[in-house]
């Protein structure tokens, strides 16, 4: 994991050692061509080995005037996703090492919950300790009373160490019945919203979903959830989000989804449903201003897609939104929106103005052709970013050669 800072600046981002392998056959045809088959798979073919840490490290170009700082690396962590801080300052961590198809290939859970925590206060962490495993694809963790709150589909769960052996012993489902979909695909992003419930994006896998306190049912559909998980009540949100929702200071709130970057949720769902009988503008905008907003500025040289050629530089894969909320970084990054796009291996950033009743996301000017990180190392795969407790811009790095699920290779 990295950290970015102001000279200072701290982005931190985990590399991670290893490698998922995919297959790509083409059959070609026509009234004037034919084509040979040939092998799948060369069998020559090597899988490329991952770079040093060390040159990994220099692989990252960032903004001047910021660095980069390693904060974790294995053997601490492997395959992280996302993570919060606790009150104390422990750094949780979600592991999805089971992607994409399971530890056995077949559907076998390994997800985990991490602990690391920074005993002698060199501002490193230097102590691991796997706090939950045999997940189910996790995809969020919250810190929360004396334990987390764990979002593993088709459950939410909260897990709490009670005999201080740093394991977790205490085990509760608080909301089921979430559909379990494409793992990049399932509920996901838990964010306090400043009416003290948990936000939650959809994923766009849906469910019905059950809360175990109260026994009330709710269909997600098409929309985003918000949790209240001391009295197991839930609402409905306006949605929806593919991988992370997050608000800014004053609760303007924003998504994004693959070649999506960035939107604006407007409108509440429950002002929408006021009157059933109005005809309402979709309750989501996408902001990203510009001549081009989907165009990315990658180092890396990214492989073919033979079946999509428009997605080549261009956002295909933006989730892990942030909004910077400190002024460590410089009182110009205030309020800036940081887009993870792990494909193009970069994390991009964008200024939002105010336009109206809502914002328009814009590159600074000396940004218009670059990126604010980005990496040549193709193992570089940013899935999320966040505000950390120092004031510092932090980046989850998942690290690894293939990040696309099986499903979606053609």
């Amino acid at each position: 994991m990295f950290r970015f800072d102001l000279t200072l600046s701290p982005l931190r981002s985990n590399p991670v050692r290893w490698a998922a392998s995919g297959m790509l056959a083409w059959w070609l045809g026509g009234l004037a061509h034919a084509y040979e088959p040939v092998a799948e798979v060369p069998p020559d073919f090597t899988m490329p080995k991952p770079l040093t840490l060390e040159q990994s490290m220099a692989s990252l170009k960032v903004r001047p005037g910021l660095r980069v700082e390693l904060v974790a690396a294995e053997p601490l962590v492997a395959d992280p996703i996302n993570l919060d801080w606790g009150p104390d300052g422990k750094l949780w961590v979600v592991e999805m090492t089971d992607y994409p198809l399971g530890l056995d290939g077949k559907g076998q859970p390994g997800g985990r919950v991490r602990c690391l925590e920074d005993r002698d206060g060199d501002g490193k962490f230097e102590t691991s300790t796997v706090f939950l495993d045999g997940l189910n694809f996790p995809t969020g963790v919250k810190a929360w009373r004396s334990g987390v709150i764990v979002l593993a589909c088709p459950e939410i769960l909260y897990a709490e160490d009670s005999d201080g052996d740093g394991k977790a012993d205490l085990r509760e489902v608080l909301y089921r019945g979430f559909r379990e979909g494409n793992q990049q695909h399932r509920v996901n992003g838990p964010e306090w919203g400043l009416d003290g419930w948990l936000h939650l994006a959809n994923g766009d896998s849906g469910g019905t979903v059950e809360s175990v306190k109260t026994g009330e049912t709710l269909e997600l559909g098409s929309f985003d959830l918000a949790i209240e998980p001391d009295s197991g009540a839930m609402r409905l949100l306006t949605g929806r989000t593919q991988y992370g929702r997050v608000r800014d200071d004053v609760g303007n709130w924003f998504g994004c989804s693959n070649s999506r970057p960035i939107f604006q949720f407007l409108f509440r769902d429950a002002d929408l449903r006021r009157n059933p009988h109005a005809i309402y503008p979709p309750g989501n905008r996408d902001i990203d201003a510009g001549d081009d907003p989907r165009r990315v500025f990658p180092l890396s040289q990214g492989g073919q897609r033979y079946n999509d050629p428009d997605a080549e530089n261009r956002f295909t894969s933006a989730c892990g939104l942030a909004i910077y909320r400190d002024h460590r970084l410089g009182e110009s990054f205030y309020g800036n929106a940081f887009i993870c796009e792990p494909v193009h291996n970069l994390v991009s950033r964008r200024v939002l103005n105010a336009d109206g009743l809502g914002f328009q996301a814009v590159r600074t000017e000396d940004e218009s052709g670059s990126e604010f990180l980005a990496s040549s190392d193709h193992w570089f795969r940013p899935t999320a970013a966040k505000t950390g407790p120092d004031g510092a811009l932090w980046v989850v790095d998942m690290h690894r050669y293939v990040i696309e699920h099986p499903e979606w290779i053609p």
